[in-house]
């Protein structure tokens, strides 16, 4: 019997460097929206791994707002 139940997030959204095969870059920010962030994590831990990283990408969107880049 499977405990754990498949419609839980999976992390099926790829982040990565390459626009081609990821849908978020490293910071989880879309490729297609400049200014839409996306944070997940799997099915364990779930709140601590999405706030380190809101945490990561607030500091990476600080950066862009004040250069003006969203």
């Amino acid at each position: 019997v499977n405990v754990f139940s498949a419609t839980h997030n999976m992390g099926t959204a790829r982040m990565g460097v390459g626009e081609k095969n990821e849908r978020f870059n490293e910071w989880g920010q879309t490729n297609e929206i400049d200014n839409l962030f996306f944070s997940d994590a799997g099915c364990e831990n779930s709140t601590s791994i999405i706030v380190a990283l809101v945490l990561r990408q607030a500091d990476h969107i600080e950066k862009l707002v004040q250069t003006n880049a969203i």
